[in-house]
């Protein structure tokens, strides 16, 4: 019928994890969220065994844009932008590149047709 929960307790590994939450607060101004804002949210997390990442906490205006969970986010003639990230983008790029480099017949267009299945090249003798 199994064994009682406290003995298969016993036999867990305690475990280590971290816990990520990402999320965007919108005010009327950067004083505001600096002084108001920021505060709150610190006490609050920090209640809950959380804490705030500095080096990863920005202010700045939507105008200028941000990114955030790989995507540029910003507001451009009042529209709503969003985009991959530039540093997404160039590590995408970096990782088609070594796919490309590592096929027979190198950089050419045959050879990105062909990456779902096996790569195929034409030797010419």
């Amino acid at each position: 019928m199994g064994e009682p929960a406290e003995t298969a307790r016993q036999r867990l590994k305690p475990l280590s994890h971290s816990f990520t939450l990402d999320f965007i607060i919108t005010g009327i101004s950067k004083e505001v969220l600096e002084q108001e804002v920021k505060p709150l949210v610190t006490d609050f997390l920090r209640e809950r065994g959380l804490e705030l990442s500095e080096e990863k906490t920005t202010i700045t205006h939507i105008e200028d844009g941000f990114d955030f969970l790989g995507q540029h986010v910003r507001k451009y003639n009042g529209h709503f932008l969003t985009r991959p990230a530039k540093k997404n983008v160039k590590a995408f790029l970096t990782d088609i590149r070594k796919v490309m480099d590592k096929t027979p017949c190198g950089r050419t267009w045959g050879t990105s047709v062909g990456l779902q299945g096996p790569a195929r090249c034409a030797v010419e003798a």
